[in-house]
């Protein structure tokens, strides 16, 4: 498994990541990957815990990400695409992150 994730866009508290799949390995193997590749961002851009998400945002195999101050603000705040997106607690995936690396 193969999976290359780049910003490509940076505002105050949202990013844009294009993520490219050069070898396929298991579903399961490559969205623990991809999600501790987000929780890496996260710590970078503010040791963000809270997130929300948007797939396929702007474009086809790009992916909108909002870092949230706090589980309770709406994700919409930060981007109109982020609405109705569920808020995801990124030290949840803590134990599973720290020993991929």
């Amino acid at each position: 498994m193969d999976i290359v994730i780049t910003e490509t866009e940076r505002q105050v508290r949202t990013s844009v990541v294009d993520i490219h799949i050069t070898a396929i390995g298991s579903s399961v193997g490559s969205s623990f990957s991809l999600l501790c590749s987000i929780r890496d961002l996260a710590k970078e851009r503010g040791n963000y815990r809270y997130i929300a998400k948007a797939e396929e945002q702007p474009h086809r195999n790009q992916m909108l990400i909002g870092f949230l101050a706090s589980a309770a603000e709406p994700p919409e705040r930060l981007d109109p695409r982020l609405a109705g997106q569920p808020v995801i607690d990124l030290d949840y995936f803590a134990l599973i992150c720290d020993k991929m690396q």
